[in-house]
């Protein structure tokens, strides 16, 4: 079937920017004014992008957009930082996490992102969301939506149906869709659209072929541009061929020799500079190809704005396949200049995965020697999992300081196997291998440091190990940079370091380990002592002298900059206050937590958990805060963000929580996983704790003996002298414990003590908040008035941001504590403001 071409080609020039937008859909555009979100869902190549622009172009806001080109929510998450604040320092704070979901990473974000809406309104639009969208993700999206919805615009273009947006509706109340029958030509816009080609129906002889076209295109708008090119440039209307063999002839194959050989080069970036281009194309000027390529077709764009060139994803795939057709020397070729690249822009994570599909594992351990922490949150685990294994034992004789960093790694992650390989790997090689001495030596210090933080609560072995360290080199000790916090997210020093003998036996041999740190000059641990003494001095119910102590160290930490340990201080003061009664010191504490992880940004992500935790225990004892990580219910999911020497810790805090809702045979059901957390870091504290906790769950059950066993095996693990953990779970088990005191008097001290948490616990509960409904929590407030307003759980559950089964819990506590048995009641209730404790 052939259309006869009547008319001249047009020139370059006329080429540029032939946008055409239908009525339909620059109405369906004009509601993006109106609306808080907006999703552009569509198939490739029907113009969303171009659409969207368009729009972008017209509402005379600044725009930031964000590419996704990949499946890694950390890269996503990088670039939309990047664009949203200018300055690299604020961005490089955010980059560590990605898409903030807990309440102080929320927090911190919400306060910057204020602080950039405050200039005036924008417009964020994610591109390709098809490749990321998670619940996570989109749950991120209501949170900031709801915040500011008056404040910006979001915009979510994506190739396919996006899953769940009746929450994100729900939180905004404006969704605009614009979709693919929005997007699609109609045949009087097909009309229009030949016409910015200078192309005329009347000038047309043969209306049939241009029906065919027409039929062929399905109004899809690339398709009719292909065929449009295809046909201005051969006169002839192929109505045969698909998509990706009309881009590949007209756009592909009219590329001149060289371009097309520049092309292979970027078959790994999207969006790239003149200055990157040139770098791809071997340091020679790429301007002629560039220019080429913007003068032929659209498929290549260039934001003179930005000046950032962008491929269209359907060339983007085209390269992708002519690529595909080159011998593995030729792509291993290119796979190094893109690794080379982002060596360059100091992204080493994308440098290593480069450096692994090339095969090349020298440039791997190179690249790995290269970074400058031991381990961020933003790094890829199975790359560095993956490169380990596959690299040939030999190589690691030239670049031995890379097994070091693989341990550290492997030492975060909880590869225990990977790091112990790649221990007797590294004391294989070292002694064999021609280094200066001072090299040398400096390994080995590197490699024992290594040790002495490995041993993490084995003191003894700390301490050896620490020794060990120093009798090598006299460099700097190398330390545990600002991404691993010193304490690994544990907020308590005993839960971390108390294993056996007694406190006394333990202060002695941190007391030792300090000193071996001050004679080579190292004082950054200071007030880690401190902290110690007054941990064990609150559990033995010495308020005011722990007190003392909590300031002494915390004045230790701020001089050396120790945030994780200030967050300790904070906690164990936040305690302190609930031995007193004073509910509005807690919330002064629990605030100086989070301003302390707003001061450092988002350096260290665990520590945002570490807060949660710290919450948590007073979720436990008077029902705060307002708002509690959804982690911490989920006892089959922990963060990742989570290291492993803490994860036995936040399962301690998350099954007393759990306890709190009454769940005391699912504690049980769970108590295998519980002690195994404690496996690969032993915390007889934790441990004791742990006890406890079962024990408190069998007693509710009515399981007096087993209850009985449970303490008995804790006083075996930590002793008596603990008196504050005893007391802290009494509440649940009063008559094992007065059974006890009646075998051992030392229980009587902990009897006295619960009964003392009691009486506080009854008066901060009604003194820590306020509202219509007093005897609730200020979260139960909240769901108990919307289920009033005649909202459904799933909907309360939506406002709030929080889980349906959450709601249905706390709604059964509602109706518990203020004795109704339906919605119906709560307005009277609330209307009578009876509600007695």
């Amino acid at each position: 079937m052939v259309m006869e071409r009547k008319i001249d080609e047009p020139s370059q020039g006329e080429k540029e920017n032939r946008i055409f937008i239908s009525d339909r859909l620059l109405h369906a555009l004009d509601d993006c004014a109106h609306k808080t979100a907006t999703l552009v869902v569509a198939p490739t190549g029907y113009g969303k992008t171009v659409a969207v622009r368009s729009f972008c172009e017209s509402a005379n806001q600044p725009v930031i957009w964000v590419n996704i080109y990949d499946k890694n929510p950390f890269h996503v998450w990088g670039r939309f930082c990047r664009m949203l604040f200018p300055d690299p320092a604020v961005a490089g704070q955010f980059e560590k996490w990605p898409f903030p979901s807990e309440g102080a990473q929320r927090i911190n974000f919400v306060a910057r992102f204020g602080e950039v809406l405050e200039k005036g309104p924008v417009i964020i639009v994610f591109d390709d969301y098809q490749l990321i969208q998670t619940p996570q993700i989109g749950e991120f999206f209501q949170y900031i939506t709801r915040e500011f919805a008056t404040k910006f615009h979001l915009i979510i273009i994506s190739q396919k149906q996006i899953t769940d947006t009746e929450a994100l509706d729900f939180a905004t109340g404006k969704i605009n869709r614009i979709t693919s029958e929005d997007l699609r030509l109609g045949k009087e816009d097909f009309s229009e659209y030949l016409k910015i080609y200078g192309i005329e129906l009347d000038q047309i002889e043969n209306k049939a072929d241009l029906e065919a076209l027409y039929d062929k295109s399905e109004g899809w708008i690339s398709m009719i541009y292909i065929s449009v090119l295809n046909y201005l440039r051969t006169g002839k209307s192929d109505t045969s061929a698909d998509m990706e063999h009309l881009v590949t002839r007209v756009i592909y194959e009219s590329c001149s020799k060289n371009t097309r050989h520049f092309l292979s080069f970027l078959m790994g970036i999207q969006d790239f500079t003149k200055e990157q281009a040139d770098f791809f194309n071997g340091g020679e000027d790429s301007l002629p190809y560039l220019t080429e390529l913007l003068e032929n077709h659209a498929f290549i764009r260039y934001d003179q704005e930005s000046g950032l060139y962008h491929i269209h994803t359907i060339f983007m795939n085209c390269i992708h396949k002519q690529f595909q057709k080159l011998s593995m020397v030729e792509k291993c070729v290119r796979y190094e200049r893109m690794a080379e690249y982002y060596i360059m822009e100091h992204d080493y994570s994308k440098a290593m995965a480069w450096y692994e599909m090339a095969g090349n594992y020298e440039g791997v351990l190179s690249t790995i020697e290269l970074f400058d922490t031991i381990g961020a949150q933003n790094e890829d685990r199975e790359l560095f999992i993956r490169c380990f294994d596959q690299c040939p034992v030999s190589m690691f004789e030239d670049y031995p300081l890379s097994l070091i960093l693989f341990m550290w790694r492997f030492f975060n992650y909880g590869e225990r196997e990977r790091l112990d390989r790649c221990r007797e790997l590294f004391e294989q090689i070292i002694p064999q291998i021609r280094l200066a001495k001072e090299d040398k030596d400096y390994l080995w210090k590197a490699y024992y440091f290594f040790l002495s933080q490995n041993a993490y609560n084995d003191m003894d072995q700390m301490l050896y190990y620490l020794k060990k360290a120093c009798e090598y080199s006299k460099k700097e000790l190398p330390g545990i940079d600002r991404y691993v916090p010193r304490n690994f997210g544990n907020p308590s020093v005993l839960h971390m370091l108390y294993r056996e003998n007694t406190p006394e036996e333990m202060l002695h041999k941190l007391t030792v380990q300090l000193e071996v740190f001050h004679e080579q000059g190292f004082h950054s641990l200071d007030g880690i002592l401190q902290l110690a003494k007054a941990e064990i001095t609150y559990y033995r119910a010495d308020f005011d002298q722990a007190e003392i102590l909590c300031h002494e160290a915390l004045r230790q930490f701020r001089i050396h900059d120790l945030v994780c340990y200030e967050i300790s201080v904070y906690y164990l003061l936040a305690q302190i206050s609930y031995m007193r009664g004073d509910m509005d010191a807690i919330k002064k504490y629990l605030a100086e937590m989070i301003s302390v992880i707003l001061k450092r940004g988002s350096d260290n992500s665990p520590l945002a958990y570490t807060v949660d935790m710290c919450e948590a225990f007073f979720f436990v004892n008077v029902n705060y805060p307002e708002y509690l990580g959804e982690w911490i219910g989920d006892f089959d999911h922990t963060p990742s963000e989570i290291m492993p020497q803490t994860e036995a810790y936040s399962y301690m805090l998350r099954a007393s929580i759990a306890l709190h809702h009454e769940k005391y045979r699912q504690v049980l059901s769970y108590k295998d996983l519980f002690l195994s957390s404690l496996k690969n870091n032993r915390s007889e504290f934790t441990k004791g704790a742990f006890y406890l906790i079962f024990a408190s769950a069998s007693a509710s059950l009515g399981k007096i003996r087993e209850a009985k066993d449970y303490i008995r095996q804790c006083a075996e693990h930590v002793g008596f002298w603990p008196v504050m953990l005893y007391a802290r779970y009494g509440k649940w088990m009063m008559q094992p414990l007065q059974e006890l005191a009646d075998e051992d008097e030392r229980f009587k001290e902990v009897i006295n003590v619960c009964r003392t948490m009691s009486t506080i616990n009854k008066n901060l509960c009604q003194k820590g908040f306020g509202g219509i409904f007093p005897t609730l929590t200020e979260r139960e407030n909240d769901i108990a008035i919307l289920a009033m307003d005649g909202l459904s759980n799933k909907q309360i559950a939506a406002q709030l941001f929080i889980s349906e089964n959450t709601v249905k819990s706390s709604m059964k506590n509602i109706f518990s504590k203020l004795g109704i048995s339906s919605r119906r009641d709560l307005l009277k209730v609330a209307q009578v403001g009876t509600c007695g404790i």
